[in-house]
């Protein structure tokens, strides 16, 4: 039978064991990154997309509402630098000029000229807004 100490040693064995495999699994992950870096920068450095975007629990489609999205760099850990905006249309309206993002699949490639066309319409909004008037 094992005693307490001799768990222990076996314990702390297995767990360097994991951090080690751990460190080579994030080195090949960083060589993997640096490998793919110039082909994802080709892809999606200064392209822009829109997102259905929306609140936690949406009933019915007027709760939904475009999240908009230019890349503007992409990071080591395959991480993206936007500028993005969207207008919920209940009153909030968000404007970020370097913000972390991600893309999924629903993430839908559009023009520079929409992008910058639906950026426009929102500021319109802003500017004519009463309260600045």
């Amino acid at each position: 039978m094992e005693t307490i100490k001799e768990l222990e040693k076996e314990k702390d064995l297995i767990f360097d064991k994991i951090n080690s495999l751990e460190a080579k699994r994030l080195k090949l992950e960083a060589k993997r990154l640096k490998e793919d870096m110039p082909a994802l920068k080709k892809k999606y450095l200064g392209k822009c997309f829109k997102y259905k975007n929306c609140y936690s629990m949406p009933s019915k489609p007027s709760d939904y509402w475009w999240l908009y999205i230019k890349i503007t760099g992409i990071e080591d850990n395959n991480y993206f630098r936007a500028m993005t905006f969207e207008d919920d249309g209940k009153g909030r309206i968000e404007f970020e000029i370097n913000k972390w993002h991600s893309l999924f699949d629903k993430h839908i490639p559009i023009t520079f000229k929409e992008y910058k066309k639906q950026g426009s319409k929102i500021l319109q909004k802003l500017i004519k807004h009463k309260s600045l008037t």
